[in-house]
């Protein structure tokens, strides 16, 4: 009986830092510093390496500087508005946390985290690994195969789902291999990258299906297409040749070797004093007896494989009730008004109570 491969698991940290600072905003800890995109890292970080479980793990980074791209292109992502300050300044608590965990993190001059994902798929692939792309660029899909499959992050409670060279054909209408081409000629409003004007996803898929190839669709289009469609063809050769190039995903980048993207062992006390610094006392307990008391190093699977699949916590058997109408206030008010006693609790963003907002009484 042959055993699975080992698998590779690589995650975008900048867009799973963006996904968590949209999920959970207004939150502070008790020094009213902004703590939720920090929170929501964390523990969907947490919740995708436990359901991976991984032999290697790679976070990767944006560097928020300009890339080879804008070199090529001065007005690639031109349109993208800044950072909000209160994300930015939770990035270097997120690769702290990365670091106490014990996972390897990269990041490298002049190229985004999309070309370290795509490169550590395809050199791991070769050597052998099933690779998971944790990241929600559809860019992605170029490097997807039957050894690398992509997997956006779930909402909270969702399973983790997986794409395959199946599933990408399925979404997009052309195999991994045309993905670059069929982006080249829709053009990505995301980037500011310019297709071909009047070329949609279902038309790009049409075209590369009949021609087989972008280059046969810019070569062959101006001829055999009609209409305006011929006409945008002939006018942005040159437009839709850019846009293959700021899309492609690079996947020969030199990243070190693969071995050494396995956890390392983390400092158990580090880790509790960072979750009390910024007011994670719940996950804080996720860590508590998941080794020795004294602060000895273990591996952060074992902590991992100690959390729940609810990275908020298991909230048991209980019976809870939403009240979001005068209807139902008015059947609160009747049972607590027979019942022997009761509690109020007040839900805020924090615990400081000069700076938090009440956002609920439970």
């Amino acid at each position: 009986m042959s055993s699975s491969p080992p698998r590779l698991l690589v995650v975008d940290g900048t867009a799973l830092a963006f996904r968590a600072f949209f999920a959970i905003i207004g939150l502070t800890d008790d020094q009213g510093r902004p703590s939720g995109a920090l929170y929501g890292f964390i523990t969907s970080l947490l919740r995708v390496i436990k359901s991976e479980s991984a032999d290697l793990v790679v976070i990767a980074w944006d560097r928020g500087e300009p890339t080879f791209r804008h070199l090529l292109c001065e007005d690639y992502k031109a349109t993208r508005e800044r950072m909000d300050e209160d994300l930015a300044v939770q990035l270097p608590w997120m690769r702290e946390a990365v670091n106490l965990l014990g996972f390897s993190q990269l990041d490298r001059v002049g190229f985004e985290a999309d070309d370290i994902l795509a490169s550590l798929a395809v050199q791991g692939s070769a050597a052998g690994y099933e690779v998971r792309l944790c990241a929600s660029d559809k860019d992605l899909a170029q490097v997807v195969s039957e050894n690398v499959r992509l997997c956006p992050p779930p909402k909270r409670n969702d399973p983790i789902a997986e794409l395959g060279p199946l599933e990408v054909e399925e979404k997009f209408g052309v195999p991994p291999t045309q993905m670059a081409e069929w982006q080249a000629l829709v053009g990505d409003s995301s980037d500011n990258v310019q297709g071909v004007p009047g070329v949609g996803p279902k038309k790009a898929t049409i075209l590369l299906k009949k021609y087989g190839s972008l280059a046969q669709v810019l070569e062959r289009g101006p001829q055999e297409e009609k209409g305006k469609l011929r006409e945008n063809l002939e006018a942005n050769i040159a437009t839709a040749t850019l846009a293959l190039e700021l899309v492609t995903l690079k996947t020969d980048m030199d990243l070190g070797e693969l071995a050494s993207f396995a956890p390392r062992e983390y400092q158990q006390e580090s880790l509790l004093s960072f979750c009390s610094d910024h007011s994670f006392n719940s996950l804080r307990e996720r860590f508590v007896g998941s080794n020795e008391k004294d602060g000895s190093s273990g591996s952060a699977g074992a902590a991992v494989g100690s959390s729940s699949d609810n990275p908020f916590g298991d909230p048991g058997d209980r019976d809870y009730r939403l009240v979001d109408s005068p209807e139902l206030l008015e059947q609160l008010r009747d049972g607590l008004s027979q019942s022997g006693g009761f509690a109020i609790d007040t839900e805020t963003t924090g615990l400081d109570p000069l700076r938090c907002r009440l956002v609920g009484i439970s």
